[in-house]
């Protein structure tokens, strides 16, 4: 055996459970992108964090979990005729005007309630949400998906209930009818570049929208009138109509009108295997062990 296909596979041993923390550092946000977000004369009712710049008309944040940390921009903040019920951070320039912020009103471009600097490290929990999404697109499918005149079906039975549809599909579909059994966590991984979701009916039976979650893992663009169940889609540019979605939306960038309501994703999904720590000490003295054999032998 090789010295180094001996440390790979040992590398690549680890064990694959259930996180009860999935989503990582994006756990507590209601929308989480590493570029930009903006939106007008609509709601996020958790709380944001944009590692781009933040533009925000006639908008609310944070109404349904209130306290700390409201409202991250990584870039520039515009804030204009809305409310923070929290903190907000931004990391080059602000400006607020008409607005209330943790309580403190800015009426003319001041910012009492803004503070320079971000808490967050989009660099890292972006690059961790990237690789989450790219395992769980991985996942062997344990339902069965069929389609009865535009009704997308999605049945299965308890546990973690792996579903694999594509954008078409979902393009074709009037409404998505989910059966499972009561308790499972739900993970739909959604193939294509492209991918809409229109003002369907969503009927879920055993699992509500805070038990599943649209993996949409080689999205690049993405769209939604309605929604229900939390969003990955680390890679694609989001845009939204005058809709609603029930859930987390975690993406590259989001734009438009939607009012995102805050329903955590609280399913608990196998996350990517690494190395436990008695593999990486056998590691350690199989390597030790292969290298004190060769030059023996020499």
């Amino acid at each position: 055996m090789k010295l180094h296909t001996y440390l790979i596979g040992i590398l690549a041993a680890g064990s694959v459970v259930a996180s009860a923390d999935p989503l990582g550092g994006a756990t507590n946000f209601n929308v989480f992108t590493t570029g930009n977000f903006s939106s007008q004369y609509s709601d996020t009712e958790g709380k944001i964090a944009a590692g781009g710049d933040v533009n925000l008309d006639g908008y609310s944040v944070g109404l349904q979990n209130q306290g700390g940390t409201g409202l991250v921009a990584g870039k520039s903040l515009h804030f204009t005729n809305g409310t923070v019920y929290g903190t907000a951070n931004y990391g080059t320039t602000d400006y607020v005007a008409n607005a209330t912020i943790n309580g403190q009103v800015s009426s003319n471009g001041s910012n009492p309630g803004a503070t320079l600097g971000s808490p967050v490290d989009f660099a890292t929990v972006g690059t961790f949400l990237k690789k989450t999404s790219t395992f769980w697109s991985g996942l062997a499918q344990t339902g069965t998906v069929s389609d009865y005149y535009g009704q997308l079906h999605l049945d299965g039975g308890s546990g973690v209930q792996v579903f694999d549809i594509t954008a078409s599909q979902l393009q074709n579909a009037t409404e998505v009818d989910l059966h499972v059994n009561s308790g499972a966590t739900v993970l739909i991984n959604v193939s294509g570049t492209s991918v809409g979701f229109k003002n369907y009916g969503y009927n879920y039976t055993g699992a509500d929208s805070s038990h599943v979650l649209w993996n949409l893992y080689g999205a690049t663009t993405a769209s939604y009138s309605s929604l229900s169940g939390s969003v990955l889609a680390m890679g694609a540019d989001i845009t939204t109509d005058y809709g609603a979605i029930n859930g987390q939306v975690l993406a590259k960038s989001i734009s438009g009108h939607s009012q995102i309501n805050w329903h955590q994703f609280t399913g608990a999904i196998p996350a990517a295997p690494v190395p436990e720590p008695a593999t990486i000490a056998a590691l350690g003295l199989g390597a030790l062990g292969l290298i004190r054999r060769r030059k023996t032998t020499r």
